[in-house]
């Protein structure tokens, strides 16, 4: 559905104003429902498939008492009531047919192979025209013989516009449309969609509430509407929508020039409790056409799963609550929201799956699995690509007595899922976009809270993996926090490796595999696998930016392990003292060489213990050794002045191995924040070629932050042979 855009969120759109052609009663209570239950039960709220026409009248549109031709021309001769005045194609006819079975209170209309021109129109506001679309009675069905039944807009009404195809004024229950084409014929005239002026260009659009819906088998090929399937409903009361919506082809085509094809555009909106849909397959030929949304889903209790993308620049986009609804006219939210969104697949997204919670509403238990999340990050040219993503608008940017985007999330899983970005080292075109490029980014400015993010692969996110926090914190933010948050078992490669933040926008901290940058409490980061495989800069900078704001407590990190391909990569971690109760790695081991130089200015030796506690060095020489011991110093880890990135107790060993080809063997110096009995091999002991020596120091911290030493030698060895 329409809504807002704003320059600061990713996915943003622009505000929609009422739409006429709904009955103002509906428009002024605009309440969600919410979300979903567990496919369980929402399999159990759905017992039977409705079967509108098992008592019911059964026709033909081209039965003589109707005389649709369906011939796929205009100018024919119809029986009465469509020859006064002359129908000018099949329209009347099938009007005609669907008015039949509404008076006898239900049936099935049947829709034979051949092609049907259909006239629908536009109704400008206020007016109420039924001779404008295709007449929907409760009890009905509508069906066809697959893609050779079509139903094509005329060339006239492509060219002036209309308003919808499918459409009533009245509740509608027990509704069933399956097996048949629509064609759109998108007009070369490149009319754009204007639901104020009663040209919205809908296909299936009830204009008020619905109860029992069935849309099945159908081909929508070409649309070029902004919400191909449209059911809202909305309301202080509305019954439960009970929607099935599965294995129907949605080809989006805008006939239009390059650079006049913007609008927006959720190709299936659809808003009431209890939806399946399912096995949907939307495609746009390319991304010149601008498909923004393939499925926007509000209410809540849904399963939206097996759905397929392609070019699509987001494949679901979860709302919790229409967001013009007022505080004043909404009914509860439906608690809990229970929506599953599973096994989709996406391929040339932009943000493929987005989450927008409203304020003032709870979203409560959703969970995103097993979906597969191709991101054209470069292709679309755009900063600000998510694959799986929470979003915010402040209520400020909404239309007075509306609300925006500032709502709370309660219950979250997002696991299993494969994430495939594209590596992206280009000038973003806004500077915004750094910090809302992610493969899975949580930026909500409400409560965020019970949240999973496990087993998830994401691969060559250019700035980063995961990411946990706003873009930027601003005073007029709502207070909000994140707690009992684990981030554990996935998989990142190659995060991190687009170096232009560093630059002109100052946005480098961005570049992380797992990043926290919130208030937050209660926050696991584990056994999570980050690699850069990179074997030439750029390189990715950090493994892990735990930086949460002040008052955060509870922040632990264990067993992370962090593999380098390069030796001149570098993957850091550095992490802030605030709310950190542990921070040890995997146990992995760093097997290494390092060129030694002179005593008096040894070369850095950089250490990361949330990467690696163990090393394994061997010392060699630039050029052919010499009578002088070759010598490195080891570094203290990252920001170790003002940040803790190790566990009170924790031990780190290192053994270095001695390869001077001369004479003088070789040495280890050591930063002052090490604590040692001397330093290895200095002096007239050194470290003898084919020789090693280990050396292992326990972390010990001191509360206050101030101290200068941290690590405490426990034991050292004498010479040892290298073999």
């Amino acid at each position: 559905m329409f809504r807002f855009r704003a320059a600061s969120t990713v996915g943003a759109r622009r505000p929609i104003q009422d739409d006429p052609l709904l009955p103002v009663s509906i428009l002024r209570g605009r309440d969600p429902i919410q979300m979903k239950r567990t496919a369980l039960l929402l399999l159990a709220s759905f017992p039977y498939v409705f079967n509108a026409y098992a008592d019911g009248l059964s026709v033909t549109i081209t039965d003589p008492a109707y005389g649709a031709v369906c011939d796929g021309q205009s100018g024919h001769t119809y029986p009465a009531p469509c020859d006064d005045p002359p129908a000018p194609d099949d329209m009347c006819a099938i009007n005609h047919a669907l008015d039949a079975v509404g008076a006898a209170g239900g049936g099935e209309v049947i829709i034979p192979p051949g092609t049907c021109i259909i006239s629908p129109r536009q109704e400008p506001p206020p007016d109420v025209d039924p001779t404008a679309y295709l007449h929907l009675y409760s009890d009905l069905t509508i069906r066809g013989a697959g893609p050779k039944s079509v139903l094509k807009v005329s060339d006239a009404s492509a060219s002036a516009g209309y308003g919808r195809i499918f459409s009533a004024r009245t509740l509608l229950t027990n509704v069933v449309i399956k097996d048949f084409r629509i064609d759109q014929n998108p007009s070369p005239a490149c009319v754009r969609p204007d639901p104020l002026s009663g040209a919205g260009r809908y296909v299936i659009a009830p204009g008020g509430p619905v109860h029992g819906l069935t849309i099945s088998g159908m081909f929508f090929d070409p649309t070029d509407s902004p919400n191909t399937i449209f059911v809202a409903n909305w309301g202080p009361n509305p019954p439960d929508l009970d929607a099935t919506i599965t294995n129907n082809y949605f080809y989006f085509f805008k006939n239009c020039p390059p650079g006049s094809r913007w609008y927006d555009v959720s190709t299936m909106s659809i808003e009431g409790s209890q939806q399946v849909i399912r096995n949907n397959t939307f495609t746009s030929p390319n991304l010149d056409q601008l498909a923004h949304t393939a499925i926007e889903t509000l209410g809540g209790r849904s399963i939206i799963a097996d759905n397929s993308t392609n070019n699509y620049a987001i494949a679901v986009l979860l709302v919790p609550s229409y967001y013009a609804c007022s505080a004043a006219t909404c009914v509860a939210e439906l608690n809990p929201s229970d929506v599953v969104i599973a096994n989709n697949t996406a391929t040339c997204a932009s943000g493929a799956i987005s989450i927008w919670p409203t304020t003032g509403t709870t979203l409560r238990n959703v969970s995103i699995t097993g979906n597969i999340l191709h991101i054209c990050n470069a292709e679309r040219y755009a900063g600000g690509t998510a694959a799986i993503a929470t979003a915010w608008s402040s209520d400020l940017d909404q239309p007075p007595g509306t609300r925006g985007y500032q709502g709370d999330l309660d219950g979250l899983t997002i696991s299993d899922n494969v994430i495939i970005m594209q590596k992206d080292t280009r000038v973003y075109d806004f500077p915004s976009g750094y910090e809302l490029t992610a493969g899975i980014l949580l930026r909500q400015v409400g409560n965020l809270s019970n949240v999973l993010i496990k087993g998830n692969v994401i691969k060559d996110a250019p700035l980063s993996g995961i990411r946990i926090g706003p873009d930027d914190y601003q005073p007029y933010l709502p207070s909000h926090t994140v707690q009992h948050l684990r981030i554990v078992d996935n998989i990142i490669v190659d995060a991190g490796n687009n170096p232009i933040p560093g630059g002109p926008s100052g946005k480098d901290y961005v570049r992380h595999a797992i990043g926290v940058v919130d208030f937050v409490n209660d926050v696991e980061v584990m056994d999570n696998m980050i690699y850069d495989t990179g074997s030439s800069a750029p390189y990715g900078k950090f493994a892990l930016y735990l930086q949460p704001y002040s008052l955060s407590t509870n922040v632990r990190t264990a067993r992370n392990a962090v593999r380098l391909n390069s030796a001149n990569g570098q993957l850091l971690s550095p992490q802030s003292s605030i709310g950190q109760m542990d921070s040890t790695a995997g146990g992995g081991v760093q097997v290494s060489s390092v060129v030694g130089g002179s005593p008096l200015a040894p070369p850095s030796f950089n250490v990361d213990f949330t990467s690696f506690p163990r090393y394994v060095t061997t010392i060699t020489s630039p050029a052919g050794g010499g009578s002088s011991p070759l010598t490195i110093k080891v570094s203290a880890p990252p920001a170790v002045s003002n940040g803790k990135q190790f566990t009170n107790g924790q031990v780190v060993t290192f053994r270095f191995l001695c390869a001077n080809p001369g004479d003088g063997g070789c040495s280890v110096k050591f930063d002052d924040a090490y604590a040692t009995a001397g330093d290895l091999g200095t002096g007239s002991n050194p470290i003898a070629t084919g020789m090693a020596r280990s050396i292992s120091f326990q972390v010990e911290l001191r509360d206050s932050g101030s101290a200068s030493r941290y690590f405490f030698e426990l034991f050292r060895t004498g010479d040892v042979p290298n073999g």
